[in-house]
């Protein structure tokens, strides 16, 4: 039986369970700006590279431990501007 969908699911396997990610930026009100939703094997920082470039300047960014990484620093730096 073939499925009727051929678009990919963000579905992934975690211990033979289907998994989802959702990851979201929001603003310092704490309202969502941006979402992203991968499956569940997917890596954080894999998703935050694409996440990250569709959010607007901003001063300072809060993120979790999934999602420190040098290349993700470096994107956000890019992004913000030299520090002064």
């Amino acid at each position: 039986m073939e499925a009727v969908d051929k678009k990919p699911q963000a579905i992934g396997k975690s211990r033979a369970v289907n998994t989802t990610k959702i990851h979201l930026a929001i603003d310092s009100y704490g309202l969502p700006i941006e979402s992203e939703i991968t499956a569940g094997d997917v890596n954080d920082c894999s998703a935050a590279l694409e996440l990250i470039t569709r959010l607007s300047d901003a001063e300072a960014m809060v993120a979790d431990k999934g999602y420190d990484s040098d290349c993700i620093r470096e994107q956000i730096t890019e992004k913000r501007g030299p520090c002064l």
